[in-house]
């Protein structure tokens, strides 16, 4: 089964759900590109910082480390 498969199983766009699992795991909320107007099958989201620059650092860093994790899980 592939990434694409899995998502249409699920019901929800792959962004969404990128932006959803994102939100639960890390506490970082993005924008999903389907969300604005774009369509399949490029998937975008988007990235509005709206917290001091001190924590900037903190918040890229769990959007990375999530990043790298759902590589792993989907190959």
């Amino acid at each position: 089964m592939g990434q694409g498969d899995l998502f249409q199983m699920l019901g929800v766009e792959a962004d969404v759900l990128y932006c959803q699992r994102l939100l639960e795991e890390e506490g970082v909320r993005l924008g999903a590109g389907c969300e604005n107007g774009q369509v399949d099958p490029n998937f975008h989201i988007r990235l509005c910082v709206l917290a001091p620059s001190d924590t900037l650092d903190e918040i890229l860093a769990r959007l990375h480390s999530f990043h790298l994790r759902l590589l792993e899980r989907f190959p």
